[in-house]
């Protein structure tokens, strides 16, 4: 009777570690996600934010598990001491089901990094993009004004019919 008391106490104890665990786990990952979702932020740095919270997502899981299989065992412990007694088999589920959810709660938040992962790299190419469109705009605007500086006539209308030329196949290729 002493040893089952003792069991469910450890048991009581897990499930209050597991959720203090998530609490400041929590706490920590929604100070990442404010870092990686403030648009004023540096792609860089809201990358590194959301990679950061991979980790700590990682280092989550690894903790509330353990906590969720120490439930577990005691449970199976207890059961095996009494296998009809019905506190016990609803102890046990209940283990198996705080297991299940922790591993369903780690991968929601898991998937809601990915997703963030692929917003950041999409951002970050359509500013990649949008600068080199810039620069290539700029460029042609150089060109023509340059070519419009030409005094001859004959040689501005060539130069200019060049970077025409040049600008038609830059735009197809796009």
């Amino acid at each position: 009777a002493k040893a089952n008391v003792e069991l469910q106490k450890s048991a009581e104890l897990a499930a209050a570690r597991q959720g203090l665990l998530f609490e400041k786990f929590d706490r920590q990952a929604e100070k990442l996600r404010q870092i990686r979702d403030e648009e004023r932020n540096s792609i860089t740095d809201r990358k590194k934010a959301n990679d950061e919270l991979l980790i700590e997502i990682n280092k989550a899981e690894v903790a509330m598990l353990s906590q969720a299989k120490m439930q577990l065992a005691i449970a199976n412990e207890n059961l095996k001491k009494d296998k009809n007694n019905v506190e016990f088999q609803v102890a046990q589920i209940e283990a198996l089901k705080e297991l299940a959810g922790v591993e369903a709660q780690i991968e929601g938040i898991r998937s809601e990094q990915k997703a963030n992962d692929l917003a950041l790299s999409r951002e970050q190419l359509e500013v990649t993009n949008s600068k080199l469109e810039s620069e290539s705009n700029l460029s042609r605007a150089r060109e023509k004004f340059a070519a419009e500086q030409i005094l001859v006539e004959q040689l501005r209308l060539e130069k200019l019919i060049e970077i025409n030329e040049a600008e038609k196949i830059i735009e197809e290729e796009r």
